[in-house]
């Protein structure tokens, strides 16, 4: 039924609608967005995969279907966290699906990664409330899933492995202190905690519990 949804989309808000011409590379491109679920997006990068697979399509039109897929409620695309406009356009962006349950229905392993369904679930649920997301990249290379108005979020389903949890909160304290933020949050499946830190408090809490506090008035 998801995968009912998804093509009926694909041909009366995106084939029809824009009257395209190439609906073989704009189902691929589809695809690919689904497939790669809370990725980061190069347009360069699927012009060059979608034309090593003989499917000739220009960057423009790359563009525009990104911005066709939004329009539609599809995927929603998030930049990197920077006050340089030139930064912010030409570093990748991270798509992410309207409904997790379209990523898996969509999965070509016949199941998602969980963590990539828990990100995307996140996503939505802070763009519920707020169209002022983007994910940051610290100097040392880590990224956080999301700056938001109200602060720092990461998703991971669990920090119970060391080297996991190392990470993560690394991730976060660099971000934290970098953007002069005092509190940071972590949504897993599962865990809750308070972690303190130089930066900071971060704060571990299940996804379960998250979205209902942020769902009360």
């Amino acid at each position: 039924m998801l995968q009912d949804y998804l093509d009926v989309a694909i041909f009366r808000d995106l084939i029809e609608r824009h009257a395209i011409a190439n609906p073989v590379a704009l189902r691929r491109f589809v695809r690919q967005l689904m497939n790669t679920p809370a990725g980061l997006f190069s347009i360069h990068k699927l012009y060059d995969d979608l034309k090593s697979q003989g499917l000739a399509v220009s960057k423009d039109s790359l563009h525009a279907w990104l911005d066709h897929v939004q329009d539609a409620f599809v995927f929603f695309a998030i930049p990197i966290h920077t006050s340089s406009e030139r930064a912010r356009q030409s570093n990748p962006r991270k798509v992410y699906a309207v409904d997790p349950g379209l990523v898996t229905a969509c999965a070509r392993r016949g199941s998602a990664d969980v963590g990539q369904l828990l990100e995307t679930a996140v996503f939505n649920e802070l763009r519920r409330t707020s169209a002022d997301l983007a994910y940051a990249r610290t100097e040392s290379g880590y990224e956080v899933d999301f700056v938001t108005p109200a602060g720092l979020v990461q998703a991971c389903a669990s920090i119970e492995d060391p080297a996991t949890r190392e990470r993560e909160v690394r991730a976060l304290r660099e971000a934290m202190a970098n953007l002069g933020q005092k509190n940071a949050t972590i949504v897993t499946l599962a865990v809750s905690e308070e972690i303190r830190v130089a930066e900071g408090t971060i704060r571990v809490i299940p996804m379960w519990r998250w979205a209902i506090e942020r769902a009360a008035p």
